[in-house]
């Protein structure tokens, strides 16, 4: 890959950048680079006056620890990849789940399931693991009607929503209500399990849904 030498507009350090990510921060608007964190943190320090530090995150995705700062437009997520999957709110999920692009007579609920299931595998990975190890038959982003399910265990006819605080709002918990009168009008029991928002859920969750 190309790159493109600069000057650290504090310290004056010879350091190299990749001549894409130069001209998309040029496109942004940024006139100064800096050849780290810290030297960054120090040039808005005189600036602007705010006490602004290098710190060490850990991203809500991978659990990696990265560097960041205490700005407020510092970094949460390690990487663009973690930023992809942690940046998609529940409700866009959500809305993805029940309609997809039905509404533009694009894609199937089925096509839609599909789809959804390769975006939040990420989210699923340990879960999957689990059920297949313990040999619990099971289906991810399950659709039934006009409403797609997180999870089917398929042998029990049981579904399992996991929700995390998004569901606290009254807008969702109407939803919520229709999508648990369609597992029911189509004879499928339902259980609603809290998990934290935009992280991979873990087996320990779902154990005492499992439990006889």
């Amino acid at each position: 890959m190309k790159t493109k030498e600069l000057n650290c507009a504090w310290c004056g350090k010879v350091f190299f950048i990749l001549v894409k990510e130069y001209h998309r921060q040029i496109r942004k608007g940024r006139e100064v680079f800096f050849c780290g964190l810290s030297c960054a943190a120090s040039f808005r320090n005189e600036t602007v006056g705010a006490k602004i530090l290098p710190v060490n995150k850990e991203c809500p995705v991978c659990h990696r620890v990265f560097q960041s700062d205490t700005s407020s437009k510092a970094a949460t997520f390690c990487s663009r990849s973690c930023a992809s999957k942690g940046s998609v709110t529940e409700y866009r999920r959500q809305k993805a789940r029940e309609m997809g692009l039905q509404n533009q007579g694009i894609l199937t609920i089925d096509m839609t399931a599909a789809s959804l299931r390769t975006r939040e595998a990420w989210k699923y990975a340990a879960l999957e693991e689990y059920l297949t190890n313990i040999g619990e038959p099971f289906q991810f982003e399950y659709p039934i009607d006009d409403a797609i399910f997180d999870l089917a265990l398929t042998r029990r006819k049981m579904l399992v929503e996991f929700d995390s605080d998004y569901h606290e709002s009254p807008s969702q918990q109407e939803r919520d209500l229709e999508k648990d009168e369609t597992a029911r009008t189509n004879g499928w029991t339902l259980e609603r399990v809290r998990v934290a928002r935009n992280m991979p859920i873990h087996p320990s969750v779902i154990r005492d849904v499992l439990a006889p």
